[in-house]
């Protein structure tokens, strides 16, 4: 799997993909798009699939070519939900219409929400500090029992590792 570091510098070689940044992405409505392109002041989303390099091995080029899969607008969504989670973000963005678009997104530069248009109304998910943790997010006493447990099982051989030392 390619890091987010050698995509951009593919993007940076090519003049087409100047200025936009990369994050990579889930939607269900585009499962084969593995990553976004987005840009300040530029209304669409690119899902994009990144085509590896694999038959010419001698070749320093990680990237044999970015292909776009799925175009969507700005400009079709009226309001955002913005869920912030340990390591990801999610995104369900909605239009007027009813029709709807959720991602889940693992940024790694500037945040997508950064750079939404203003007329967009984004609605935060707040959230109590614990149900922040991962294990504790969902409200399901199961996930919460077996991230306890974890949480307990790490904390004690972290205790016995440092005491043997």
């Amino acid at each position: 799997m390619l890091s987010n570091f050698e995509i951009s510098k593919y993007m940076q070689d090519h003049k087409m993909y100047k200025g936009f940044e990369i994050a990579q992405t889930d939607c269900k409505a585009v499962p084969e798009g593995s990553h976004l392109l987005y840009k300040k002041g530029f209304d669409q989303l690119y899902f994009i699939k990144i085509i590896e390099n694999k038959l010419n091995k001698e070749s320093n080029e990680k990237i044999e070519a970015i292909e776009v899969v799925e175009t969507y607008k700005f400009s079709m969504y009226d309001t955002v939900q913005f869920d912030q989670y340990a390591m990801s973000q999610k995104y369900s963005f909605t239009a007027e219409t009813g029709e709807s678009l959720t991602l889940k997104t693992w940024l790694s530069t500037a945040s997508l929400r950064s750079i939404m248009p203003s007329r967009i109304k984004i609605k935060i998910v707040e959230r109590k500090w614990y149900n922040k943790i991962i294990g504790f997010r969902s409200n399901q006493p199961s996930k919460m029992i077996a991230a306890t447990l974890v949480y307990i099982t790490f904390f004690v051989a972290l205790i016995k590792f440092l005491m043997e030392r």
